[in-house]
This record gives C-alpha cells, structure tokens and sequence, in this order.
C-alpha cells in the first residue's frame, strides 16, 4: 500500500511539473494604454518576472482556443471600435505558459456635440474672424478642422482666430478629459462679399500739369460710399466721397473702390488721368531787330 501511495505521488507531481515547470514560460504582465478613445490604437507591452530576452509572446482574442492577434512585442491594437479583452501567451523554448494573461482595453466614446459662434458675424473677405466653441456636454477644449471627417487639424483651442477667403467652411469637435474627440459639428463663417464694380471718370480726362481735374464716381449697384487710393491693391486712402479734386504734374492712375453696408470694399477700379505738359520751344523773332526810341518793331513768332 505505501509503495503505491508512492508511484502516486510521484505520478501527480511529475504531471505537475511537466505543466507547470521550467519548459513552461510564466503568464506575462502587460502594460499599456488601457483606456482608448473610439477609433484610435493602443500600444501594449508584455514581460515577465525575471526578465528573459528568449520569451517571445502571443496575443489572442480568447482565453482559450480562439484566434492569434500577433506574434511579437509590443502589440499595436487595430482601432478600437468597442471595449475588448485581448489575452497574451509567454513562450518559452517553443512552449506556451498555459495561463493567458487577460489585457481589458476600456474605449471612451465621445458622444458631446459641438457648434460654434463667430465674432463678428459676418466678416469681408480675408478679414480675421474668431470662433468660439460651445458644446452640449461643457467641454471646454475644441479640435478644429477643414473638413467634416479627415482633413487637417488647423487649431486646438476653445478659440480659433482665422481669415475667412470668399468661401469658408470650417468644422468643430470637443475634446473630453480623456482627449476622446466628439463627432465634428459646422463652424459657420458668413462671408458678405463686395461684388459692386464702381465707375470713375476725370473731368477733363486729357488736362495740363496743375490743372484741376474733377474724378466722378457711379456704382453698378448703388453704392454711396467711394474711397479713392493711389494703388490699385494696397497704397494709400486718398479720399473718401463721389467727387475728388485733384490735380497732379504727370499722367497718373487713381484707383475707385466702393464700400457696402458691412464695411466691405469691392475690388478697385484703374481712373487714368492723362497730363500732356507742352514741351514746345518758342522763337521770337524782332523786325527791325534795332529801333530808335518811339520806333514800332514787328515781333515775330515761331516754334
């Protein structure tokens, strides 16, 4: 009887020792980013207590059976669509450990809805706009983006201070404590811009140097406001009004542009004003060229 206890006795932990020994590798410990944002990836890290560069790990979608994920280390995750557990295997001289180590990946879907308001409400082309983020949930932190999904991330702020082109369209996203990003809603920008194509004219069109020259502006669309400008894109505002007195010493071009109810100015308009100085050489001539006192001459004249 003892000598059977014996054989029984090293028969279970000898089937203990082939599962549980030093062929087997231990259950791994993994570290990582546990708790993701809905789409993004995480990067997890298996190892074991001692360290032992010869271990080599497996990632799988079951405790048991199941699908291998990856082979290697560190894992990256595929994006995160749910909250998951992906298990990992310790391998050791080409055997398994028998335990998988469980890995739970938390996903945090963020489910705020953003909008925006612009100050001012309606700008000019090109003039600076600043937007100012809100969302259903109170975040207090905002993505802002050129398109409604993918695009390019232009700004990170509560704010975002831009120029608006004569076509904008800008979209907004909340960001939650965990940096979890809610779906993008519509930042409008109303751009008013100033299509009117003003008329000038100079009276006389064809003048002499210092001569006055009156410049007469119309609008297309009925404006009331003409600036008046020594340049046809930047330059200086010489005067503001329907009738500008000038003169000037050279043919020059003054440039019209009007301005509509929202302050916006419409392209400028070229106003030629042509100056033709005479460069004539007069030659008088005296006949006689010699008279006595009381004497008349005839005077002459040529060019």
């Amino acid at each position: 009887m003892n000598r059977l206890r014996l054989l029984i006795t090293v028969f279970f932990f000898g089937t203990l020792f082939q599962a549980f020994g030093s062929t087997n590798a231990a259950p791994p410990t993994v570290t990582g980013n546990l708790v993701v944002c809905e789409g993004q990836t995480t990067v997890l890290t298996a190892s074991v207590i001692p360290a032992n560069p010869a271990v080599t790990y497996l990632w799988y979608d079951a405790p048991l059976g199941g699908n291998l994920l990856f082979s290697g280390n560190p894992y990256t995750t595929p994006p995160i669509t749910g909250s998951q557990i992906i298990y990992v295997a310790s391998v050791e001289g080409g055997t398994p450990s028998i335990i998988r180590t469980p890995v739970s990946i938390v996903m945090i879907n963020n489910v705020d809805v953003a909008s925006a308001s612009s100050n001012p409400a309606t700008v000019c082309p090109n003039e600076p706009v600043v937007l100012t983020g809100s969302s259903v949930l109170g975040a207090t932190n905002f993505n802002w983006y050129d398109a409604p999904i993918a695009g390019n991330l232009l700004h990170t702020g509560p704010t975002f201070t831009t120029s608006a082109p004569i076509t904008t369209t800008l979209f907004v996203a909340s960001v939650n404590n965990s940096g979890c990003v809610s779906p993008r809603g519509l930042a409008p920008i109303v751009v008013v811009p100033n299509i009117d194509v003003p008329l000038g004219t100079a009276n006389p069109p064809v003048a002499c140097p210092g001569d006055n020259i009156a410049l007469t502006a119309t609008s297309v669309t009925g404006s009331t406001i003409f600036n008046w400008y020594d340049d046809a894109t930047a330059g200086n505002l010489l005067f503001t009004g329907a009738i500008y007195n000038t003169s000037v010493n050279q043919t020059t071009f003054f440039y019209l542009a009007t301005e509509n109810a929202n302050g916006c100015a419409s392209l400028r308009t070229p106003v030629l004003v042509t100056i033709l100085p005479n460069l004539d050489v007069p030659i008088g001539v005296s006949n006689p060229p010699v008279v006595c006192p009381g004497q008349t001459a005839v005077l002459t004249g040529t060019s």
